[in-house]
């Protein structure tokens, strides 16, 4: 946390990224009150590892990756 602090003069906030059904909630709400301590500010949060419906889903549908290769429905 120590980067945290020389960096949060540098930047406007924070985004955290988040695994899927991460079981330590608490470590989460550390980081987030430790940045706040040195007037960190926290723009958001990304949720990695999110599973789509079937193998064959992708979470960004016609604009991920693939685009172009799958019919624009």
């Amino acid at each position: 946390m120590a980067d945290a602090a020389i960096v949060s003069s540098y930047v406007d906030g924070y985004v955290f990224v988040v695994r899927t059904m991460y079981k330590d909630l608490g470590e989460i709400r550390k980081a987030m009150e430790m940045l706040q301590s040195v007037q960190g500010k926290i723009a958001g949060f990304v949720l990695n590892d999110v599973e789509g419906k079937n193998d064959t889903d992708h979470i960004y549908g016609k604009y991920g990756y693939d685009y172009g290769s799958r019919n624009n429905e």
